[in-house]
């Protein structure tokens, strides 16, 4: 009998040591992996729309040498890009796919999203997975930067990751 609950121990204890607990350091690099931070975030300009010209206008993008907006518009030309970037833009501009030119869309980058601080690592037992708070904020802000609101702001943010065994993978993510 002693000897049943001897091995009983050493397999509980065994079991209970094996346990991975997931650190700060290590949610930093899964973020990384998982979700790609630091990571570019971008803003789809419709180069054909009125209403996006009047954006770049507000922002004063075009004073600033960025863009050029046409500002008047004949009836044949409706449709034809009222936007224009200028060489001074090029550096922020991403290249555009098919589907994008199709649609008369530009992509510039805003600026870079990183994960500056973990907010709390909180394990769930039941469904045995571990929920990572995190924070990110932007830098390296473009001058297209003034198009996009909030960007001065930390955001709050989630991930849910489960251990297999052998690694941490991505659940979900708010």
């Amino acid at each position: 009998m002693k000897p049943n609950a001897l091995i009983m121990l050493f397999c509980i204890f065994l079991t209970a040591c094996s346990e991975k607990e997931l650190t700060k350091d290590e949610a930093i690099e899964l973020l990384a992996k998982e979700k790609g931070y630091p990571r570019s975030m971008d803003f789809d300009i419709f180069t054909a729309d009125p209403e996006y010209a009047k954006k770049l206008l507000d922002a004063n993008l075009e004073s600033k040498g960025y863009v050029t907006v046409q500002k008047t518009q004949k009836l044949g030309e409706i449709g034809n890009p009222l936007i224009g970037f200028t060489e001074r833009a090029k550096p922020f501009l991403l290249p555009a796919t098919a589907e994008d030119e199709k649609m008369a869309v530009q992509k510039v980058r805003i600026a870079d999203e990183d994960v500056v601080e973990i907010r709390s690592i909180t394990e769930d037992k039941s469904s045995g997975t571990v929920m990572v708070s995190y924070v990110t904020s932007f830098r390296n802000a473009t001058p297209f930067a003034v198009l996009v609101k909030n960007l001065d702001k930390p955001k709050d943010l989630s991930a849910t990751f489960r251990y297999d065994g052998q690694k941490w993978l991505l659940v979900k993510n708010r």
